[in-house]
């Protein structure tokens, strides 16, 4: 009998986040490590599929592209998830079948609303499936020395905390090409291999509590909603 792959869903309230290329991201990176990974590319623009295909079929090692949510014979071990939007009618069927999401924002004003409505999505995505556990809010795209950036990531750090994964996601225009370069060079931008590394501790271990017959942790409350 296959064993249920661990679904980890990275969305974002609305495209232009870096939402889909920390999707990408995190699958390679957790292919280099062995893991067996789908890349579910279930965003109806299918922006993955650009970066993570040639000739229909995904090169990086122990990366499967599907345009779909893989079947849990699929042989993977980890689903990497890039959603539609949080407002696409679709979101809950999706999250439907998640075990884990990643919020990805811009430190922008907008943000100071759209996390408190992506909560809401949450929240009622956490009706049908109680074990859908938020990793943590993903700043992308930042610039530092942004006047507007700068401010907006200090008040979104006071209003969620430790829901922030550190170091944001700098903005840089190579980053969105970081796929066409060789392995060794994709290393190379830092700080966003240092944030989505961040997220390797917690996804091991609610992997190992999906796959063990251990009681998995609590889920971290989602942001309250505004």
């Amino acid at each position: 009998m296959a064993r249920e792959p661990f679904v980890l869903a990275i969305a974002s309230h609305k495209g232009g986040t870096g939402r889909t290329t920390a999707a990408c991201a995190l699958a390679w990176l957790w292919g280099q490590a062995g893991i067996r990974v789908a890349l579910a590319d279930v965003d109806p623009v299918r922006a993955a599929r650009l970066i993570a295909t040639e000739g229909g079929d995904c090169p990086w090692d122990n990366v499967r592209y599907f345009d779909r949510l893989p079947d849990t014979d699929s042989g993977a071990e980890l689903v990497v998830v890039d959603c539609p939007s949080l407002m696409d009618p679709t979101i809950d069927r999706v999250l439907r079948n998640c075990h884990s999401v990643v919020l990805t924002c811009v430190a922008d004003p907008l943000s100071l609303r759209t996390v408190p409505s992506a909560a809401r999505v949450l929240a009622t995505a956490r009706v049908s499936n109680p074990r859908l556990e938020l990793l943590g809010v993903l700043i992308g795209l930042y610039n530092s020395l942004d006047v507007i950036q700068a401010p907006m990531l200090g008040k979104l750090r006071q209003m969620h905390g430790d829901l922030l994964i550190n170091p944001p996601i700098p903005y840089d225009p190579e980053i969105r090409d970081w796929a066409a370069f060789e392995p060794a060079a994709k290393a190379g931008y830092e700080a966003m291999i240092a944030a989505l590394d961040r997220l390797t501790t917690p996804v091991t271990e609610l992997r190992r509590h999906t796959s063990t017959a251990e009681a998995a942790p609590t889920p971290r409350p989602v942001p309250t909603p505004a």
